[in-house]
């Protein structure tokens, strides 16, 4: 059951993240963090990279400047 849970909710973080891509066509950090409020930034860190190994997600930009777009 809490690996259910565990899947459900980075389920719903990922999901946040493409629907807010869709709509802006880009994010930065900062803006995650806007979207996904309490969780800490380690985690989305580790959303996105999932998302990335995925190709559902690509990084542009290096350290600060990185954003992040749709891969289609």
């Amino acid at each position: 059951m809490k690996i259910k849970q565990y899947w459900l909710f980075i389920y719903q973080n990922a999901q946040k993240i493409i629907n807010s891509l869709l709509i802006k066509g880009k994010l930065t950090m900062h803006d995650c963090q806007k979207i996904l409020k309490g969780i800490p930034r380690a985690t989305i860190n580790k959303d996105l990279k999932e998302l990335r190994e995925l190709s559902i997600v690509n990084s542009n930009g290096a350290s600060v400047n990185t954003y992040y777009t749709l891969t289609f």
